[in-house]
């Protein structure tokens, strides 16, 4: 069992390393922490406690349960490097640790490098990569990483062009709520893209993504309602 890190004053013997160094100046106390913690979760939990507090040392935290191979130390310093957030921005650093926790399965790093790999950022451009960790990432039910792979089938980015491969990454992130990969759902619903055109479905998604501010989905809404009026009057 890891063992957690506690909000509450722990015993005696088992004090926080930070009590012995309180007279340190404060660039030390990270370090000193960082030596004598022995359990790379409770370092991860530190980690995230100083990142809610908009802490530096947050950084040094996360960095030492990377070292020891916590995928989600990796990526949480990934995401920190990648936004700048109480660091320096850092694509480079950012698509390196999000690779290493991709490599251990996460989903969340696996969709993260997809997209610096589709997009070239801190790395080569490389889509056929993207799709690589993108698909590995929509396995696990990640509705962003599903979008981004539909996209890439429909565009033909890494992929040859595939409409139906698309329409059902679309299908699969759109029943999960993710407004755009609905939009983009009822757009091949409504021109008959990768299935038949079905207008109903095409209503039915557009509108589930208006309910979630999609202004897009919501102009097709409003286009579809303004021509079944005017059909109306001229009856």
């Amino acid at each position: 069992m890891f063992k957690l890190f506690r909000r509450d004053k722990p015993p005696k013997d088992k004090q926080d390393p930070s009590d012995n160094v309180v007279h340190k100046d404060r660039h030390d106390i990270a370090e000193e922490l960082h030596e004598t913690a022995s359990d790379i979760e409770e370092m991860y939990s530190r980690g995230k406690e100083c990142l809610n507090k908009h802490d530096r040392k947050a950084e040094r935290w996360f960095k030492a349960a990377a070292e020891r191979g916590h995928a989600g130390a990796q990526y949480d310093l990934g995401r920190m490097y990648n936004s700048g957030t109480v660091v320096q921005q850092n694509f480079r650093e950012a698509a390196k640790l999000f690779r290493m926790a991709a490599e251990q399965g996460l989903a969340d790093a696996q969709y993260f490098f997809g997209l610096l790999s589709h997009y070239g950022i801190g790395m080569s451009r490389d889509s056929t990569d993207a799709v690589k960790w993108h698909k590995l990432a929509a396995e696990q039910r990640h509705a962003g990483a599903q979008y981004e792979l539909a996209r890439m089938y429909d565009k033909g980015e890494g992929v040859p062009h595939d409409p139906k491969e698309a329409m059902k990454w679309y299908g699969l992130a759109a029943e999960q709520g993710h407004a755009d990969a609905q939009y983009e759902l009822a757009k091949m619903y409504d021109i008959g893209k990768g299935v038949p055109k079905d207008p109903q479905e095409a209503m039915k998604w557009y509108g589930l993504a208006a309910e979630q501010g999609h202004a897009d989905a919501n102009h097709e809404l409003i286009h579809i309602y303004d021509k079944a009026f005017s059909g109306a009057r001229r009856q």
